[in-house]
């Protein structure tokens, strides 16, 4: 008997045929509603934002083995915030319904084991995790005595440390929380980095 987690090839669980409709659904309604466009405005907004600091870090000239590490692991951080952005990452997923995200997952599993693309919902939160983790590595690694980014640090290590904190709703570290700390993060590395 197949369990609600398993996905045996070339099917689909009621469990993950109830996510993908869901998500039909939301992509079908979602160019008539009205905040939509001011949430296209404010992803320009942020996407610019990562651009910029992106420009920012590649003007950095690092010599030494651990700026050039630095500078990768920023390049890494802005990347993956950039395409979490591209991919649509919204702040619900912070507070996640537990049997919609394995649904989500199932999803996610069965394109993998057949070598395609999981859905861009799963896709903007492996990115979006990928940002935060880099970015709280940064901040220790930067300025250990000056916790420029507490909110990443301790998302990060609910994560680390709390085996339902990716669907309990305990990491509750914000889009904005993130930019900011890249902004922050930034401005330390320019410090650190002539």
């Amino acid at each position: 008997m197949l369990k609600q987690y398993e996905v045996k090839q070339g099917t689909r669980s009621p469990l993950c045929e109830d996510f993908v409709s869901a998500r039909r659904r939301r992509l079908d309604s979602s160019a008539h509603i009205e905040g939509g466009d001011k949430r296209m405005s404010l992803a320009r907004k942020e996407t610019e934002t990562v651009r910029a600091l992106a420009t920012r870090i590649a003007r950095l000239h690092p010599t030494s083995q651990a700026q050039i590490a630095n500078v990768g692991f920023m390049a890494g951080a802005l990347y993956a915030l950039g395409r979490a952005l591209h991919l649509g990452y919204d702040d619900t997923r912070a507070f996640p319904d537990a049997a919609r995200m394995a649904g989500e997952f199932a999803v996610a599993l069965s394109a993998i084991s057949r070598g395609g693309e999981p859905p861009q919902p799963w896709l903007a939160g492996f990115f979006f995790h990928s940002a935060t983790m880099r970015l709280a590595a940064l901040n220790e690694r930067l300025d250990r005595a000056r916790d420029v980014a507490p909110s990443i640090r301790r998302s990060v290590n609910s994560l680390k440390h709390e085996s339902d904190a990716h669907i309990s709703g305990k990491r509750t570290v914000r889009l904005g929380q993130v930019l900011k700390a890249a902004e922050d993060l930034c401005g330390l590395l320019e410090a650190a980095v002539p």
